[in-house]
């Protein structure tokens, strides 16, 4: 008597296969394009995910009041460059706000896509949890909030306008 399994197509076709559920095949030279791309696809999730968290922190942390100030009286002509250049992304606050979520979102819901290519599902969801969490939030946090948040926000503040402007029909 076998116990009660739900009928879903991949289930039938597995059986049909006499596979175990979690079988993965055994990497070898026809299909390691196949491993490493689906690596790459996780790590590239894993980046955006650190680089949408650590905007996030970043830029929201900003006060509006504050870049006016360094504009007009920051120590630097730099200083006054940055906080011109931020300024701009910070006082469209709900959009950027939203598109930064977004992103975040999208990278973390496609990661254990890819890792479930390549590895069980139980560690495909073990694994996607333990990336996010510290290479896509508490690191990119620390570093995108530390002394240079002005500098590593402006640098970045173009790739945050493109991203706004390809997700403007969504956010």
């Amino acid at each position: 008597h076998e116990p009660f399994i739900p009928l879903c197509p991949e289930i039938l076709h597995r059986r049909s296969q006499q596979l175990p559920l979690e079988a993965h095949p055994v990497p070898t030279s026809s299909n390691t394009f196949f491993y490493l791309q689906n690596g790459l696809l996780a790590a590239a999730c894993v980046a955006l995910a650190a680089l949408a968290a650590g905007l996030t922190m970043g830029l929201l942390s900003l006060d509006p009041l504050m870049l006016r100030i360094k504009m007009r009286a920051g120590a630097t002509d730099t200083e006054k460059k940055q906080a011109e250049k931020l300024l701009g992304l910070v006082q469209q606050h709900h959009l950027l706000l939203v598109t930064l979520l977004l992103m975040n979102s999208m990278a973390n819901e496609a990661l254990p896509l890819f890792l479930d290519k390549i590895v069980p599902s139980y560690v495909a969801v073990i694994l996607s949890v333990t990336l996010v969490l510290f290479f896509g939030e508490i690191i990119p946090s620390a570093v995108f909030t530390g002394p240079n948040q002005m500098k590593i926000a402006s640098m970045l503040s173009p790739v945050v306008q493109a991203v706004m402007c390809l997700l403007f029909p969504i956010a």
